[in-house]
């Protein structure tokens, strides 16, 4: 088959349900300095989605549509021109469009009814069913299910909101190892996402040591139907799916090669973690001779 090249568009998924029984507080109150976590997954994801769609319980929805209305707040508190002049190799082109209206996020209840959807015949997908109340607080196979089923594109990048170190370079390699090739910016003008029709896969899985990472990949909307059933079925683990399914398993071995280390993976599940999570931001010098800044820090964890 012949390569076509053609301008893809991704959404990003942002998975911020849960209920936190393990911590004593919502972990959705949890942040990056001063700014919540998921939020942070949103700017993130920005650099590579079109749009993001944030899945969230019924019950977390008014704390994250209060800090949503703060996000250009939030925005200046990065100085993404400064970043940018840090990080001359990177694309801030598009990313400039894309948060300077914020009209591309969505709040998705993981419980809500999705039998009104867009499904565009070019996607062979048929109508969801309503997620019925014995299904509901399942995990998030369920919020992944809903938020694939509104996403406006067929591949969908989807992580989960307590994964604060996820890089630049991870979010780059599953774009890339989709067949979505993502230019360097050059002198003749911007970066350029193209698709390789030819290496079309239902979703694209990183597997590490410890399993596979299911709440950090590439999914497509052919993930529907089996999504669909196994939660008919009462079946919610995620990985379930995957021998029902045409899928690309990213090797660790393989991400290291691209330099993308295990912190990437660092979730906050337990209070402990997030005691890591704190040292782990707050005792980053980047430099000897002055206090470091909240970009710097940033900058470092990101784009290493």
């Amino acid at each position: 088959m012949a390569t076509e090249n053609t301008k893809v568009n991704l959404t990003g998924i942002v998975l911020a349900g849960g209920k936190s029984n393990r911590f004593g507080f919502n972990k959705l109150k949890i942040k990056v300095d001063t700014v919540p976590l998921f939020i942070d997954q949103i700017f993130k994801l920005s650099f590579f989605c079109d749009e993001i769609i944030v899945s969230t319980s019924k019950s977390n929805y008014p704390t994250l549509f209060s800090e949503l209305n703060k996000i250009r707040t939030y925005q200046k508190k990065y100085n993404f021109e400064k970043i940018q002049a840090s990080n001359l190799k990177i694309d801030f082109n598009e990313f400039a469009k894309k948060n300077s209206a914020f009209q591309n996020i969505r709040i998705i209840s993981d419980e809500s009814d999705v039998d009104n959807l867009n499904t565009s015949n070019s996607l062979n997908i048929t109508n969801s069913e309503k997620i019925t109340p014995s299904h509901k607080g399942k995990g998030p196979v369920i919020g992944i299910y809903t938020s694939l089923a509104n996403a406006s594109y067929f591949y969908s990048i989807i992580v989960a909101f307590d994964m604060p170190f996820i890089s630049y370079n991870l979010l780059k390699s599953l774009v890339y190892e989709s067949g979505i090739n993502t230019e360097e910016p050059s002198s003749s003008g911007p970066a350029t996402i193209s698709y390789d029709y030819s290496k079309k896969r239902d979703a694209y899985i990183i597997k590490t040591e410890k399993g596979f990472e299911v709440l950090c990949g590439l999914y497509s909307k052919n993930c529907l139907g089996i999504l669909k059933e196994n939660i008919g079925k009462q079946k919610y683990k995620i990985s379930d799916i995957f021998n029902y399914l045409d899928i690309e398993v990213i090797s660790i071995n393989k991400l290291k090669q691209n330099g993308i280390d295990n912190l990437n993976f660092f979730n906050i599940n337990r209070l402990e973690d997030y005691h890591k999570f704190k040292n782990l931001w707050q005792n980053k010098n980047i430099s000897s001779n002055t206090a470091t800044s909240f970009i710097e820090i940033w900058s470092y964890f990101f784009f290493r």
